[in-house]
């Protein structure tokens, strides 16, 4: 056997020698030694102390704090924090990045019902039992003062508990979906619920700005099997952080459950995502049919997310990618019941989205708007959303690939109109520059498979190819085909054409079997001898036979149908 020189085995004591495991519990103590007997009693002190190849395990419980990673492990030996997950797959290790708020006192001054307090800081997230409570944007707030009385800031407080407001969709009580909402003025914070409750009796907590767990410029770390609430994103990873990866997670609550602002390398796998929303629990978000009392509700949540709580852009997504963010994966993650699911910005380079379930969105699936992107979203199943996927910014020069998706809207009841699965919103003032490939998926239920938006404007898309996609919708486009579209060896059919989510498999002899053209010689991501199985592709997102096909089934609260 050889034998590595001496200065080869000096060189990896350290590394060898180290690699402690470390136990935080919450009957611990920070001046214990750290060990399974003697834990210590917060994960910031394991983040403080821990390092290269060093394992964290967090024990059963909640610990109230906010977390920040001063340091960082390597390729080969990463630092690992792991929760405790219960029998039945409960996350039982917790984080709370918010804490208790008092001093709470009636605000006659802006309404009946109003109550206000000080923090000593402006909360930019608020929990009402462990539920998240929307904040009026600064904007709507200052607004107010400046103008008086006119439609913003107080005045939403002030809204009685049986107060209307019409919609696009209808008449709706204003806080049916919402039940809550707050503002900060100065150093006050203003905060009301529907019936005017005291929020003393509410179980209210806040947080400042920021991130519930921080990675900041480190690398090299893996955190699983955490549920992680309060903060106004439950996890922040920003100022060029490394190959972070964010695994086996519930997160909830805020404005964003995860927030990528210039990491690099970083990996969302197998999480649950949601917004986790007070108003929620009565009106599920999700697109309904457009005769239903919910549907209007869903129209008002997203509303009042965009214009009151968001200044002009919804407010609130499970996972925020932007600024500089450069190889991002989101893999095999369950993403539900809020406004976005994800929303992609700001120069990011090589996202890949795949194997995810997204449903439930009173907005959109996955928001485009970035300035440059290589984007790849597959075999993903989306369902149950006002959009599935929409493109903003597109005379920008950036290009996406969407392909062997699944995707589902409800039919609203066969009247032959609703949401979109894919949109393209180009502003037709400018020439569309961005080249998206939309390919091999199957639509299925209601809605446009493909929507080009801004219908009776004459512009060209000549970047855009739909090829091979099976279309169980209400059509291809609510409009004309831009000019320069590329539109090729697409099946419409109505298979699938109700509020069950299908398994997309094809039946056996189906038109769709073998009839699509080969995209092989295109060289497109995903297409391969191995995805077509006998090298003549169908035309949708399952290829080969039902016996051999390969299909991601949705989690077990999917929905049957669409009620």
């Amino acid at each position: 056997m050889r034998r590595l020189p001496l200065t080869i085995l000096f060189a990896l004591l350290p590394a060898i020698a180290h690699a402690a495991t470390y136990t935080v519990a919450t009957n611990g103590n920070d001046n214990n030694p750290g060990t399974a007997q003697r834990p210590w009693r917060t994960i910031q002190k394991a983040a403080n102390t821990a390092v290269a190849g060093d394992k964290v395990q967090v024990q059963a419980g909640t610990y109230t704090e906010r977390v920040t990673f001063p340091k960082s492990g390597t390729t080969s030996n990463p630092i690992i924090f792991t929760g405790v997950r219960g029998s039945g797959g409960s996350w039982d290790t917790v984080i709370n990045g918010s804490t208790a708020t008092s001093g709470w006192v009636t605000a006659p001054e802006v309404g009946s019902g109003v109550w206000k307090t000080t923090l000593g800081y402006s909360p930019q997230a608020i929990m009402a039992d462990e539920k998240t409570i929307w904040k009026i944007s600064d904007r709507a707030m200052k607004h107010e003062v400046l103008h008086g009385t006119d439609g913003n800031g107080f005045v939403y407080l002030a809204r009685s508990a049986t107060a209307q407001i019409r919609t696009a969709l209808g008449t709706v009580n204003y806080w049916d979906g919402i039940e809550a909402l707050y503002g900060n003025l100065g150093s006050t914070t203003y905060l009301r619920f529907r019936h005017g409750d005291n929020p003393a009796s509410r179980n209210v907590r806040a947080a400042p700005a920021g991130g519930t767990v921080t990675f900041k410029g480190v690398n090299n770390i893996i955190l699983r099997n955490f549920r992680i609430i309060g903060g106004q994103w439950q996890i922040y990873v920003a100022g060029g952080a490394q190959n972070i990866t964010i695994d086996q997670n519930f997160l909830a609550t805020g404005q964003r459950r995860i927030s990528v602002n210039g990491g690099i390398n970083t990996t969302i796998s197998g999480n649950k995502l949601t917004m986790q929303g007070l108003g929620t629990e009565a009106f599920r978000p999700g697109d309904r049919n457009t005769t239903s009392y919910p549907r209007i509700v869903n129209r008002h949540q997203y509303d009042q997310s965009k214009f009151i709580v968001g200044e002009t852009d919804t407010n609130d997504a499970s996972i925020m990618i932007a600024t500089n963010a450069a190889n991002t994966t989101v893999t095999g993650n369950e993403i539900y019941d809020g406004m976005i699911g994800i929303q992609i910005s700001e120069t990011t380079t090589n996202t890949k989205i795949t194997k995810n379930t997204f449903h439930n969105f009173s907005d959109i699936g996955v928001y485009i708007y970035p300035d440059s992107a290589s984007l790849f979203i597959d075999n993903n199943l989306f369902y149950d959303a006002e959009h599935h996927i929409r493109m903003n910014a597109m005379h920008r020069s950036w290009e996406a690939h969407i392909y062997a998706n699944r995707f589902h809207q409800p039919t609203y009841n066969g009247q032959g109109f609703g949401a979109k699965h894919v949109h393209f919103s180009p502003n037709p003032n400018m020439p569309v520059m961005a080249r998206v490939w939309v390919y091999q998926n199957s639509f299925a239920g209601g809605g446009w498979a493909c929507d080009a938006g801004y219908e009776g404007t004459a512009y060209s898309m000549p970047y855009v190819h739909i090829i091979n996609n099976l279309i169980s919708t209400t059509g291809m486009t609510s409009g004309p085909s831009p000019g320069g579209w590329e539109v090729t060896s697409n099946l419409l059919d109505k298979l699938w054409y109700s509020d069950t989510i299908p398994d997309f498999v094809l039946p056996t002899g189906h038109k769709a079997r073998n009839s699509g053209v080969d995209l092989i010689s295109r060289g497109l991501p995903g297409v391969t001898t191995t995805y077509y199985q006998d090298g003549r592709p169908d035309i949708g997102a399952i290829q080969g036979t039902p016996q051999s096909a390969t299909i991601p089934t949705p989690p077990t609260n999917a929905r049957a149908t669409s009620s």
